[in-house]
C-alpha cells in the first residue's frame, strides 16, 4: 500500500461531501423559493377576498411571516384612516 491511497480516499470522501452539501443547499434553496412564492400567492388571493369582503373596498397585500403554528399576513387598505388600517388576517 503507497502513501498515495490513503490520501486519494480522503480527497474524494472529501469531494463527495462537498458536492453532497452543494447538492443539498441546492435543493433547500429551490423549495424555500417555491414555498415563498405559494405563500406570496396566498397573501394576494387574501388581499383580493379582503376586498371582496369589505364592499369593494381596494386592499393591498404589506406583508407575511410564518411561525411554526400559523402564517400571518399583513393588508392594508388605502382608503381607510391610519387607526382602522392595521388590519392582521391569520389562519
Amino acid at each position: 500500500m503507497s502513501v498515495l491511497e490513503p490520501s486519494a480516499f480522503l480527497i474524494g470522501a472529501c469531494v463527495l461531501v462537498i458536492v453532497g452539501q452543494a447538492l443539498a443547499l441546492l435543493f433547500f434553496r429551490q423549495f424555500h423559493q417555491v414555498a415563498l412564492h405559494d405563500a406570496v400567492a396566498e397573501g394576494h388571493a387574501a388581499a383580493d377576498f379582503a376586498s371582496q369582503l369589505y364592499a369593494g373596498q381596494s386592499a393591498r397585500f404589506l406583508s407575511l411571516w410564518r411561525d411554526e403554528d400559523r402564517g400571518t399576513l399583513a393588508i392594508e387598505f388605502p382608503d381607510w384612516p391610519p387607526f382602522l388600517n392595521a388590519c392582521l388576517w391569520s389562519r
